[in-house]
C-alpha cells in the first residue's frame, strides 16, 4: 500500500494539502464533494503535487509540513503539474497522460511549452512532445533512464527521436481507444458474474496472459485491479476470462479462456470495466498493439474512438 501526501489546486488558485492511502479514490471523493469541507466549498479541484511514502506516519508528517507552507511555496511545488495540465488539456490525443496525471497514476518529471514527461508509478515514462528536438531535450533533462522499463510516446516524430535516444528500434504505433460517452455500452453476457481476482489467481492469470511480467501481474492482483468473469458449470462457477487495469490507468489484460470464446464474454468484460471507470469519474481508454484485429474490432463494437498515435518503446531493448 502506498501512502500519499498531496496538494490540490482549488478554485481561486488556493491549495489544499491532504493524506491518503488511495490517491485515485481520494481525488474522486474531493471532486464529488465528499473529500473535505474545504474542497467541497472551493471546487473544482485538481491534483498538482504528490509524494509517496512506505508508511502512514511518514506521509502524515509530510502532509503537516505541506499545510505549513506559504501560498508561494505551495505554488512553486505545483508549478510543474500546472504546466503539464496546460499542455495536455489542449491535446485530446494525450488523454492517457492527462488521466494518469488527474488520478495520481503518474507524477511530472518535466513540463515545458513544447512537451511533457511523466513518470508512472512503478517507473515507466509517458512522453508527449511536438518535435524531435523537444523530445530529446525532455529525455536529457531527467538524466539516466532505468533499464528494462517502458516509454510511451505520443506522435511519430517524438517516438523516432526517443528510439534513437534509447538506442532501440521504433516499434509499430499502437492504437489508442477512448470511450468518450457518459453511459456504458449496453452489452451483457447471459449467466456471467463478475468478481475481483485476488493473489490466489496469480498462476491462472499468468498462464493465459504474458504481455507483462508475472511480478507485475501479482502487483495488479494485490491492488484489486483485475476482474474475473465467471460462468456456471454444473454446480460450480468457472473462470471464463478476466480484464485488468494497468498501472498507468489503462484498461488491459483482457483474456478469455479458449472454451469460453465466441460467447460475448470479452465484450461483457470490457463493458463492465468501462462502467467501473465511468462510476469513478474517469475516462476509459486502452492501447491496442499493431496487428491485434480482434481487439480493434471489439473497440469499434463497444463504441470507442480509435487513434493510431502511441508508441511503446522498451528501454535497454
Amino acid at each position: 500500500m502506498n501512502h500519499t501526501a498531496y496538494l490540490l489546486e482549488c478554485a481561486g488558485m488556493n491549495f489544499y494539502a491532504g493524506y491518503t492511502p488511495d490517491i485515485t479514490r481520494r481525488i474522486f471523493l474531493h471532486q464529488t464533494g465528499r473529500g473535505a469541507k474545504y474542497t467541497r466549498s472551493h471546487a473544482p479541484v485538481r491534483l498538482v503535487y504528490m509524494e509517496t511514502y512506505a508508511t502512514k506516519s511518514e506521509a502524515m508528517r509530510r502532509e503537516a509540513a505541506l499545510k505549513k507552507l506559504t501560498h508561494a511555496q505551495k505554488a512553486q511545488l505545483a508549478a510543474p503539474a500546472l504546466a503539464a495540465w496546460e499542455y495536455l488539456v489542449e491535446r485530446p490525443a494525450c488523454v492517457d497522460m492527462l488521466e494518469a496525471l488527474r488520478w495520481g497514476k503518474a507524477s511530472v518529471l518535466i513540463a515545458e511549452k513544447d512537451g511533457v514527461l511523466l513518470q508512472v508509478q512503478g517507473g515507466d515514462l509517458l512522453l508527449a512532445a511536438g518535435t524531435q528536438r523537444a523530445a530529446v531535450h525532455l529525455l536529457h533533462a531527467v538524466g539516466p533512464i532505468s533499464p528494462h522499463g517502458m516509454v510511451g510516446v505520443h506522435g511519430h516524430a517524438a517516438a523516432l527521436a526517443t528510439a534513437r535516444f534509447l538506442g532501440c528500434s521504433l516499434t509499430s504505433a499502437c492504437t489508442q481507444a477512448v470511450y468518450w460517452a457518459t453511459q456504458p455500452p449496453r452489452i451483457r453476457a447471459s449467466g456471467v458474474r463478475f468478481a475481483k481476482l485476488g493473489p490466489e489467481w496469480l498462476q491462472t492469470v499468468c498462464a493465459w496472459y504474458d504481455l507483462i511480467p508475472c511480478e507485475d501481474v501479482a502487483a495488479r492482483l494485490a491492488a484489486g485491479a483485475v476482474t474475473g468473469a465467471f460462468v456456471l458449470s454444473g454446480k460450480e462457477r468457472q473462470l471464463a476470462g478476466f480484464i485488468g487495469e494497468h498501472v498507468e490507468g489503462s484498461m488491459g489484460m483482457l483474456e478469455v479462456l479458449p472454451q469460453f470464446r465466441r460467447m460475448g464474454i470479452g465484450a461483457a468484460l470490457e463493458a463492465h470495466a468501462i462502467q467501473t471507470f465511468l462510476r469513478q469519474g474517469r475516462v476509459p481508454f486502452c492501447h491496442i498493439f499493431s496487428g491485434n484485429r480482434a481487439s480493434l474490432a471489439l473497440q469499434k463494437k463497444l463504441g470507442l474512438t480509435l487513434r493510431r498515435d502511441v508508441y511503446w518503446l522498451e528501454v535497454g531493448q
